[in-house]
Parts: structure tokens; C-alpha cells; sequence
């Protein structure tokens, strides 16, 4: 029997080694015995083999990890077998964000003018047209509903019964989380009661803490002359009870007019009536114009970075009156007539009821022919007036005599009676419904 060693290759007669270690002794038979056992040898690997799952990675997502199987039946020459997908349906893979997404279906389901969040919009709720960003939030009933308007937890909108200039803790909204975000004012109906209120000598809890008169002071009272709940900061007592005609508060800025105070909100009327030393801002006001018998014009920029105008011929006021101009998303009015399909937003003339005693000319921009403006007397108004419209140089104009919510519209089907030729003549979303035999 011969052996190669493992290092010069050379062959070894395991015989004659084994007779001369009988002659010397066991320990160079030992040796013998090693040095004759067989080397094993490392397994053949064909060059191109996957020796790990990095090996077959493709560098794409949406068909799974590749995993490293040369014995596996389904592997390939390089013994790399393919993934899974990671995204089972209905989700739809995302190969860039390298993540699964739910499909999106309809766009804009409630028609508010915001995308769903499955189609990468931000409408939190697009199955209620009332539900989405920048919307006015509305002061709900904490106890017994709740609807967050402007899809933003963090606001829960605005309702001061008593003027002291904090929310009524009856207005509240969800948060993340499930508990409630509300209000800080514990009594709306009085301002003698609400949050961080100095504590009274009336046995009433005035700071909503739960306790009654705990260190009660003498504090000082201001003059309020308007009766706003806001006092004139250089007119004051000191008192530890309530002073008739007087308020807590030093920060009316005007205390001979009742609208202009702290808690107040801007009227659009070219006066600061918040005291926040600011005109109609906020942008809820648009433009804001004083026109008179002398007639004029008021222009506003919108959102779209076109312009709507209006213009009032002379005579058509016969006294002055402050207007302003603003957007509004159409999805919160009422329907349109039959066919029609708003273009853009509506523009809102206000104040709503204003009367003119010659017709004013509102100017939108347009996209094309065959589009008239609608208009209605305010947001309850439930039914649209068709204007005569004229059209050139891409804006379309319409007369009137008030004020209110213009919109321009195209007719996008023209109802007529619906007979078997497989269109749907009476525009009601149905074809040859009920007219073929």
C-alpha cells in the first residue's frame, strides 16, 4: 500500500516503515500510521457557484430576496434560486420607495379637490367632501360628535360664547393617540370662569382647576367701557370681587367700538379687530375693496396663478361699502345643474345680500370655450344660477346685481331623451337604460 504526503507528494511503502518501527520501537510505528492514513481532500465547487445569498442578489425589490441553492431543483446554472414577492395582492409594489402600497382606486371618491391618501393625496376622509386639508375647522360637541375638518388633530376650531378670549372646552378633536384635544375654557357662558383666570372671592371655580377661591387676592379690574369682556389698560381698580363694568383683561384696543378686542375675529372690513395691529389677515379675507357710487374695480390673484376681477359701474352703490373677494373650494355648495362640471374654484363675493342697482361684471379666467358662470346668493343657497356669459382673451365674464358665490362651469353632457344606440343620452350615468328591447 502506498501513500502520498500531504506535502511533497512523494510515495510511502507503509510496509517497510511499519518492519523498521517493529525494530526501533512503537512509537515510530505510530508515525507510520499517521503518515499513511489518507488525506481528505476539500469538495470540488465549479467555478460560477453561489456560495451566498449576496451572490444571486439582483438589486431589485419587487421580486423578492434571491437566495443561494445549488441543489435545489428550481435553482439556476449559478445555484441561485429566485424570491418571493414581497408585496402579495391587492398591494401594489413600489420598486423606488422599495415598499408596499395599498392600489388606488378613485382619486378623489367625495370630489372635495384633494387626492386620497392611497393615491398619494392628503385627504384624510375622501368619502366626506367636508373632510380636508385647509378647511375651516368647526367647534364640535366633544361629548357627542366628532369631525376633524381640516384633516389636522392638533386644531379643534373656534367657539368663545363669553368673549374672554379662550376656546370653549366643548370644542375638541381626536388625536393620534384616541384621547381628546379640547378647549381650555370650562364655562363658556361666563368670563369670570376659564383656564389660568385669576381665582375669586365668589365661591365659583374661576381657573377650572376644581378647587374653589384657593388664594384669593385683590387683583386689579379694568374699565370696559364697550362691554367686550376687555378693559382699558389705563383705567383700573383693585378689587377681590367682580367690578360691575369692568374686565381682568387690559388689552382692548379700542374700547368704544364692542367688534374690536383680542378675541375677536377679522370681519374683512379694513379694520384690525383682533388687536393684533394687523388688517383682514389671515388669508380668509382675499381682497378687500371699499367701492361707492363712484364705482370701481377689485382684482384677486388665485391660487392657480391666474387673476379674477370685479367691476362696479358707476351708480350701482349708493352709499360706500366695504367688499371683499376670496376662493372657495366648490365641493362644499350645492350641486351643479344637470351636465355641468365646475372649472377652477368658486370665487366668493361678499358681503352675501348686497344689492346693486346696476349690474356688475365678475371676470374668471377660462380654459376654453362653452363654459358660463353660475352663481349662488351664499353657501345655503341650494339652487344655481345660469349668467350670461361672454368669452375673449381667456377669461370669461358674467352680469349680475348682487353678491355671492360665482363659479365658472363647462356642460360636459347635454341631457336628451335616452333611445338604444349605446351612448348615454339622458346624462345619467346609465346606457340605453331600460329602452332596448
Amino acid at each position: 500500500m502506498l501513500a502520498q504526503t500531504p506535502t511533497s507528494g512523494r510515495a510511502i511503502n507503509c510496509i517497510d516503515i511499519l518492519a523498521t518501527a517493529l525494530r526501533s520501537g512503537w512509537l515510530v510505528g505510530v508515525v507510520c500510521l499517521f503518515a499513511c492514513s489518507p488525506v481528505a481532500e476539500p469538495p470540488m465547487v465549479d467555478a460560477g457557484t453561489c456560495m451566498q445569498a449576496i451572490d444571486c442578489d439582483d438589486g431589485s425589490f419587487c421580486n423578492g430576496e434571491e437566495r443561494c441553492a445549488p441543489d435545489a431543483a428550481s435553482s439556476d446554472a449559478s445555484g441561485c434560486a429566485a424570491g418571493t414577492p414581497p408585496c402579495p395582492l391587492p398591494l401594489i409594489c413600489d420598486e423606488y420607495a422599495r415598499t408596499c402600497t395599498e392600489a388606488c382606486g378613485v382619486r378623489d371618491a367625495d370630489g372635495d379637490g384633494f387626492l386620497s391618501i392611497s393615491c398619494g393625496g392628503n385627504d384624510c376622509d375622501d368619502e366626506d367632501p367636508h373632510r380636508f386639508p385647509g378647511n375651516i375647522e368647526v367647534c364640535d360637541d366633544g361629548l357627542t360628535r366628532q369631525r376633524d375638518e381640516d384633516c389636522d388633530p392638533t386644531t379643534f376650531g373656534f367657539q368663545d360664547a363669553d368673549a374672554d378670549g379662550e376656546v370653549s372646552a366643548s370644542c375638541c378633536n381626536t388625536r393620534a393617540d384616541g384621547t381628546l384635544f379640547c378647549g381650555s375654557d370650562c364655562d363658556d357662558r361666563s368670563i369670570l370662569r376659564r383656564a389660568f383666570q385669576v381665582e375669586l372671592c365668589d365661591v365659583v371655580d374661576n381657573d377650572c382647576d376644581g378647587v374653589v377661591d384657593e388664594q384669593t387676592m385683590s387683583v386689579e379690574w379694568y374699565a370696559d367701557a364697550d362691554g367686550d369682556g376687555f378693559g382699558e389698560a389705563l383705567a383700573s381698580m383693585s378689587s377681590c370681587t367682580p367690578v360691575p363694568s369692568h374686565s381682568l383683561s387690559p388689552s382692548d384696543c379700542d374700547d368704544s367700538e364692542a367688534r374690536r378686542h383680542p378675541a375677536q375675529l377679522e370681519l374683512c372690513d379694513l379694520v384690525d379687530n383682533d388687536c393684533d395691529s394687523r388688517v383682514d389677515e389671515g388669508g380668509r379675507c382675499g381682497a378687500v375693496v371699499t367701492l361707492d357710487a363712484s364705482g370701481g374695480s377689485a382684482y384677486l390673484s388665485l391660487e392657480s396663478g391666474l387673476r379674477a376681477s370685479l367691476h362696479v359701474p358707476v351708480h350701482a352703490l349708493s352709499a360706500p361699502v366695504i367688499v371683499s373677494m376670496r376662493e372657495m373650494t366648490p365641493a362644499v355648495l350645492a350641486p351643479l345643474p344637470s351636465g355641468f362640471g365646475a372649472v377652477g374654484t368658486a370665487l366668493v363675493l361678499t358681503p352675501y345680500g348686497l344689492q346693486f342697482d346696476v349690474a356688475i361684471a365678475v371676470a374668471l379666467p377660462t380654459l376654453g370655450d362653452g363654459e358660463t358662470i353660475l352663481v349662488l346668493d351664499n353657501e345655503t343657497d341650494g339652487t344655481w344660477t345660469l349668467l350670461a356669459t361672454t368669452r375673449a382673451g381667456g377669461v370669461a365674464t358674467g352680469t349680475h346685481d348682487s353678491s355671492g358665490i360665482y363659479l365658472l362651469a363647462a356642460l360636459v353632457c347635454v341631457p336628451t331623451l335616452e333611445i338604444c344606440d349605446g351612448l348615454d343620452n339622458d346624462c345619467d350615468g346609465l346606457i340605453d337604460d331600460g329602452v332596448c328591447a
